[in-house]
């Protein structure tokens, strides 16, 4: 796994000059190849040197010695060849590099870089020193902090986060959310001469549409794609509503009649990646206003992915209408319930200015002894900000369309892929899963999901197919596990179905040539590398 010669480095890992080379070009740099190769980060198009300030601080550096030298007295860290440049870089800038792992926790990550430094935002690095030096005094800041939490979240996904919740299935139980409704009709301001209120609902259930993703217990789990889950499915089953714009008025009349609260829908299925047509949406929303019938989107999986902050807002749906509330969750950091105000019902409750909005988030939230833990609040909160200041709704679009050219390099059918831009479902043979060597997502059967960060270098094709697809990687991956046996870790992901694997002792070692990890149902006999 390392470019040597008996114990001799024979070529820069970084900007692949051999060491004669070197040599010839410089006097003033001849015993100093190993030096090079510890601080060298690689040279731009015209040659220079790319490492030339201090990771860590910034302050500028001339030569190989001064790097090492500046290290030492100011960080106290030794470069040297257990501890390169390119490992710091690796450790205090994952993002970037591009990362063979398209699972990111199931999408749960977005980034790699630390959104809690203080260039993303100063005010939420301070909370963040204070909870890590004085977490039981943080508390009194807690209202602030969820205050800020709530003001960054309207400014990007232009709706406020009401209900907050530990995981995003706890919050599709049909009783949570009625008497969320109902606790929002309490707060209404209608017109006069307008129906009267709506009895108590004694047994709300839900109505979801056919083919949803559904959930691993509850009222949800009599439908997910994951069957050993519907064995603990229990509650009212929900009424499933088959999308054809043709007949859903009718069903979703036929919904609200028989005790459903809100109809949960997903602009991109979750188990196959297909995404909602625009006018199957218009159908949804024309529905649920005639009837009455709250409107909720599961946003939790194509937040920001899909192109913009979330997929119901891409403009072939937001023209046709809003929903009342959307669930969020993974990549945001936090999970619940937001309520759109200018939803397709919400609006006719009239709770239009803003400190009455507040109020009614308030006094929910008052049900609550802790709304939402305070380290995923400011890991929300600089997510958020991050997303906004970065622009990372449009770079998924360039990070989609990167990866979609990887996918024609090779030779995929674009009948097999689905998804919304940076969110991409596949449906391709084994053989084609083994020669791309990343760490997929698992999704139904026949189906895996790349669910990539948001960082820069993920937008760039050269960048994708030199470093984490094809044989042009080779280099690249041995220096990644280079520093993944110096630190102890691996891959974690089975890289043909993307499935979790155990990475502690005795388990399945990766490939030394490629990095792949296949676990020992996709690969039962000897790993076939294709690097």
């Amino acid at each position: 796994m390392r470019p040597f010669e008996g114990d001799r480095l024979q070529r820069c890992p970084q900007c692949l000059v051999n060491r004669e080379d070197f040599h010839r070009a410089s006097v003033k740099s001849k015993g100093n190849f190993a030096k090079h190769c510890n601080v060298c980060l690689g040279t731009t198009a015209t040659g220079q040197p790319v490492h030339d300030q201090c990771l860590l601080c910034g302050k500028e550096i001339n030569t190989d010695a001064a790097a090492v030298s500046h290290y030492k007295s100011r960080h106290d860290i030794n470069i040297n060849q257990a501890c390169t440049a390119s490992d710091i870089l690796r450790r205090y800038h994952p993002e970037s590099f591009p990362e063979l792992d398209l699972n990111q926790g199931y999408g749960l990550l977005l980034t790699r870089q630390d959104v809690l430094r203080h260039e993303i935002d100063p005010t939420i690095r301070e909370l963040a020193l204070r909870y890590h030096n004085t977490p039981a005094l943080i508390m009194h800041d807690s209202r602030n902090i969820l205050q800020g939490h709530r003001n960054a979240f309207f400014r990007f996904f232009e709706c406020h986060p009401i209900s907050l919740h530990s995981h995003v299935s706890d919050a599709t139980n049909p009783q949570l959310l009625g008497s969320l409704i109902v606790h929002l009709q309490h707060w209404s301001s209608p017109p006069e001469h307008s129906p009267p209120p709506p009895p108590p609902m004694t047994a709300p259930r839900l109505a979801v549409m056919a083919g949803s993703y559904g959930a691993g217990y509850g009222s949800l789990a009599y439908h997910t794609v994951v069957e050993r889950m519907q064995t603990v499915a229990c509650g009212p089953r929900p009424f499933e509503v088959d999308m054809d714009p043709k007949t859903i008025m009718r069903q979703i009349k036929k919904a609200k009649n028989g005790g459903c609260v809100v109809f949960l829908v997903e602009v991109v299925r979750s188990r196959d990646g297909r995404a909602m047509a625009p006018d199957i949406w218009q159908a949804t929303v024309e529905a649920c206003k005639v009837h009455g019938l709250f409107l909720i989107v599961d946003e939790a999986l194509t937040a920001i992915r899909c192109g913009a902050p979330f997929a119901h807002q891409l403009p072939e749906y937001r023209q046709h209408g809003r929903p009342d509330l959307v669930l969020f969750g993974k990549g945001v950091r936090t999970c619940g319930i937001a309520v759109d105000w200018d939803g397709v019902n919400m609006k006719n409750l009239a709770i239009a200015q803003l400190d009455e909005q507040i109020n009614v988030i308030l006094d929910w939230q008052v049900r609550f002894t802790e709304v939402a833990t305070v380290d995923s609040l400011l890991q929300s909160w600089a997510t958020i900000v991050a997303a906004q200041k970065q622009g990372w709704p449009q770079r998924a679009v360039e990070i989609g369309h990167a990866l979609r050219q990887v996918l024609s390099s090779f030779n995929v059918d674009p009948a097999s892929i689905s998804g919304l831009n940076a969110l991409i479902w596949l449906r391709v043979d084994k053989k084609t899963l083994q020669k791309m060597m990343v760490m997929p997502a698992g999704a139904s059967k026949g189906w895996v999901r790349w669910l990539p960060t948001m960082d820069l270098v993920m937008a760039s094709p050269d960048q994708l197919m030199t470093k984490m697809f094809g044989q042009g990687s080779a280099s690249y991956r041995r220096q990644l596990g280079i520093f993944l046996f110096k630190h102890g870790w691996m891959l974690g992901v089975c890289s043909i179905c993307g499935e979790a694997m155990e990475t502690g002792e005795g388990s399945r070692t990766p490939c030394e040539s490629c990095m792949a990890r296949p676990c020992e149902f996709c690969e039962p006999e000897e790993h076939v590398c294709y690097m």
